[in-house]
C-alpha cells in the first residue's frame, strides 16, 4: 500500500513547498487549493513526470464543511 497525503493551499507557498517534499519521499498526493486550480493542475502532473507519483487536484475552500465534504466524497478510499 502506498503512503497517502491530503495537502491544503497546495498551488502555491507553503502548501506547494510541501506538497514538492511529500513527492519527493514518495507519497501519493491529494492536493487542493481555493482558486488557483490552473497552477495546482500543472504542480500535480509535473509532481507525477518528476517522482512518479499519483496526484490529484480539486479545488475546495476547506474552510466550508459542504466543500469538504465534497472533496471527500472524491477522495479514493485508501
Amino acid at each position: 500500500m502506498s503512503k497517502k497525503a491530503l495537502i491544503t493551499g497546495a498551488s502555491r507557498g507553503i502548501g506547494r513547498a510541501i506538497a514538492i517534499e511529500f513527492a519527493r519521499a514518495g507519497y501519493d498526493l491529494t492536493l487542493c487549493c481555493i482558486k488557483n486550480i490552473e497552477s495546482l493542475e500543472r504542480l500535480a502532473k509535473d509532481l507525477e513526470d518528476a517522482y512518479k507519483v499519483k496526484c490529484d487536484a480539486y479545488q475546495a475552500d476547506v474552510s466550508d464543511p459542504q466543500a469538504v465534504k465534497e472533496l471527500f466524497s472524491k477522495i479514493e478510499p485508501p
